[in-house]
């Protein structure tokens, strides 16, 4: 009723002013206002009729629209039919701008399914060689053919993690959620990266946890490597340590050389490279931003804090909604 008496304002202030003159004439000039009365109240009477069919027929047309506005972006929108001339011309043209709308949604969501296909193919294309290369590094054991290893291995943490990028950018995303053990999750991904351990001589320290994660093993395994791969990476001597210092707070802290305090509100944006990234190159400015979403997508959260010369330290927060199952 509020929107009805806004929307018709302006015709209600209208007969006000129509019903005010004649009596104001009427008391200037000293007559009696029993015949202009009873005409007021006659043609208020009629006013009030045609204001309840009025607003019948508003209010129909308002859950019309409601409908319209529920099916926008559909392909066969279904407009009312209507008898006002102006409001037909906005209809014609919301129709036209539905189907325009829905023709480049369909181009952009083929062209990011292709983009996306021909990302995931080149990712299992390139795979092979990497393979075969790491294969024949391998076989010989000599100061070079460890940095070649090492060089390697960083090349598939990329492109793993271009994979996850498409991956992440699917509606459709494979998540399978169930309970693990997260002692087997942390130890597989030290397993991983121990080669890169030894070979900065960088001690990692970790003690059994006993828990068990309601989450998806591959994607959390992802965010676990990526935060580890980022501790390594800028740290240069020290140590690395995981532990669970409160009940469902996984926290990895390095020893590295930390993060610049305007830099850190800002790691999780896409892109977002800092000073560490533009002074020595090693950073894509995508691996914390693919944390951030994968833990959103998994129902946790993830932080970090930093002291520049000190280190960095990343909590997973696996809390949310009861997600630790002791």
């Amino acid at each position: 009723m509020k929107k009805y008496l806004q929307y018709r304002r302006g015709y209600l202030c209208i007969w006000l002013l129509l019903c005010s003159v004649p009596i104001l004439v009427q008391l200037l000039y000293g007559q009696a206002l029993e015949s202009i009365l009873y005409g007021v109240g006659l043609a208020t009477v009629l006013v009030l009729l045609f204001m309840v069919h009025d607003f019948l027929h508003f209010r129909e047309k308002e859950e019309k629209r409601k409908q319209v506005a529920q099916n926008m972006g559909s392909r066969e929108l279904c407009l009312f039919e209507t008898n006002d001339p102006v409001e037909k011309e906005y209809l014609d043209l919301l129709g036209q701008l539905t189907k325009r709308y829905c023709k480049q949604a369909e181009q952009l969501q083929t062209a990011t399914k292709e983009r996306q296909e021909y990302y995931t193919t080149w990712v299992h294309q390139v795979k092979t060689p990497m393979a075969a290369m790491n294969m024949l590094l391998q076989k010989e054991d000599t100061p070079e053919s460890r940095q070649l290893q090492q060089q390697l291995f960083r090349m598939e943490e990329y492109v793993e993690m271009i994979l996850h990028f498409t991956r992440l950018e699917e509606s459709g995303t494979d998540f399978v959620f169930d309970s693990y053990d997260l002692d087997e999750l942390i130890r597989k991904t030290i397993r991983k990266y121990a080669s890169v351990f030894v070979q900065k001589k960088i001690a990692i320290c970790y003690d059994t946890i006993s828990a068990h994660v309601l989450t998806d093993e591959k994607w959390f395994c992802f965010v676990l490597e990526q935060v580890l791969s980022n501790a390594l990476k800028y740290t240069n001597q020290g140590s690395v340590t995981i532990a669970m210092e409160m009940p469902g707070l996984l926290t990895i802290r390095d020893t590295g050389i930390g993060i610049a305090p305007e830099d850190v509100p800002r790691v999780f944006e896409k892109g977002y490279t800092g000073y560490n990234g533009r002074a020595d190159h090693k950073s894509t400015g995508l691996g914390l931003y693919l944390c951030k979403r994968t833990m959103n997508r998994l129902h946790h959260s993830i932080s970090l804090t930093s002291v520049v010369g000190e280190g960095t330290t990343v909590t997973l927060d696996l809390r949310r909604e009861e997600r630790i199952i002791e």
